[in-house]
């Protein structure tokens, strides 16, 4: 929001002294400067946002999204965080452990649940995300959100110890 705001008021005083840049190029007088510019107010305030408006726009363009990106994660099958093995436009992940007691027949039961957040940077385009292990087999999971931004992938049981793989692919 700052980039925002010192873009706009720096966009409208490079506009002024534009502005009386051009009046003493073409030698106006003070009087001539104040009148072009009490005439044609309206004009030049148009001017100033609309150059400040491209201005913002520019400053908040990012990098074009990418196509693709992967995550490769040694699961250790314990208590342990993965290690990450190999990554490729990933900004940040997590993989967070959650328990609960689930009651069948009447008798407690730990129920251990796994959910992997993964951040792409920069934007990856939307299109197909695979989840598998060259090693392992995997629990049932689901892919609970994916964007162009991040994707949450949820499994049902602890993951044994192996390796996991995250392709965003065309």
């Amino acid at each position: 929001m700052l980039q925002i705001i010192n873009a706009i008021v720096g966009t409208i005083f490079a506009g002024i002294c534009a502005f009386f840049a051009v009046a003493t190029f073409f030698g106006w007088k003070g009087t001539d400067v104040l009148t072009a510019l009490s005439k044609n107010w309206a004009v030049w305030a148009l001017l100033l946002l609309g150059i400040s408006l491209l201005v913002v726009s520019w400053v908040q363009r990012g990098p074009a999204p990418v196509n693709n990106a992967e995550l490769s994660l040694r699961i250790y099958g314990d208590a342990r965080s993965p290690q990450r093995m190999s990554s490729t436009h990933i900004w940040r992940w997590y993989y967070l452990a959650t328990g609960s007691v689930v009651y069948l027949n009447g008798q407690p039961q730990n129920s251990l649940t796994r959910v992997l957040f993964v951040t792409f940077e920069p934007d990856v385009k939307i299109t197909t995300l695979t989840v598998n292990s060259p090693d392992i087999a995997l629990p049932r999971y689901e892919v609970k959100e994916f964007n162009q931004r991040y994707a949450i992938i949820s499994f049902a049981s602890d993951l044994p110890a192996g390796t996991l793989e995250i392709r965003v692919t065309p």
